[in-house]
């Protein structure tokens, strides 16, 4: 029988593709990176994250994820009616193993690996992820990728640009993603480690799945942040950039 360690804390969702070296930067062990696949303003984009590593607790082991926002740069465009979307509820695309979504409402893939505190014979648990684009947000798929793991499905939420802080910047689009419990064996939880995924670019002009700001800052950088929230440690925002050309 398959035990049912994974899937935990691998909320966070979308973010951006890479073309060039992005900067990354790591907060309390966790360390975000996150670009465009172009460094062309107003241009269709793939969209690419890695997210390594995770705050620890008194005991030394990964305190479990509750939420993710991903905050893209100003000016970013995401329309998830440009493409095909997958109208199933996350138990049907769980129970389907995604064949329920259209095949072109598949937007990326990417792995991710979990701490289950089962031991070494076991940590990490690794799991495929597939992506699709849904009404406002996005659908992942996680399925094992070796002999213990979980199917799971769950969903990231769009909304429009955030509000800036006093002195900050205008921010873009954001991403929010709760991270549901999922227990295993003996009462804990599996925690994320890793997690990355890679989004196509879809589409091109009025057509584009996401498209890249109008303009590239004067520090020809675009920035995207994501911030996590946690039930016992503090929240934290990392932030990292990617080049743009003027």
């Amino acid at each position: 029988m398959r035990r049912k360690p994974l899937a935990g804390a691998l909320a966070c969702a979308l973010a951006a593709t890479a073309v060039g070296v992005a900067a990354a930067e790591t907060v309390d062990g966790v360390t975000f990176t996150a670009k465009t696949t172009t460094t062309k303003p107003a241009t269709s984009t793939g969209l690419n994250v890695l997210i390594a590593g995770t705050p620890t607790g008194p005991d030394g082991k990964p305190i479990a994820t509750r939420e993710v926002t991903v905050v893209f740069p100003a000016g970013t465009k995401i329309n998830t009616k440009a493409i095909p979307q997958c109208k199933a509820t996350d138990q049907r695309i769980q129970s389907t193993n995604g064949s329920a979504c259209p095949a072109k409402s598949k937007i990326g893939t990417g792995t991710a690996e979990a701490f289950t505190d089962l031991g070494p014979a076991v940590d990490p648990v690794a799991e495929a992820i597939v992506a699709f684009n849904v009404p406002k947000g996005i659908a992942f798929l996680l399925t094992p990728k070796g002999p213990i793991g979980q199917t799971a499905a769950f969903r990231g939420k769009f909304s429009g640009a955030a509000a800036a802080n006093a002195g900050a910047a205008a921010a873009g689009p954001k991403l929010v993603t709760a991270v549901p419990k999922f227990p295993i064996p003996g009462g804990n939880e599996a925690k994320l480690t890793k997690f990355a995924l890679k989004v196509k670019a879809n589409g091109k002009g009025a057509k584009a799945y996401s498209l890249t700001p109008k303009t590239c800052p004067k520090s020809k950088k675009w920035s995207l942040s994501a911030i996590f929230k946690y039930d016992t440690h503090a929240p934290i925002t990392v932030t990292t950039s990617g080049p743009c050309k003027k």
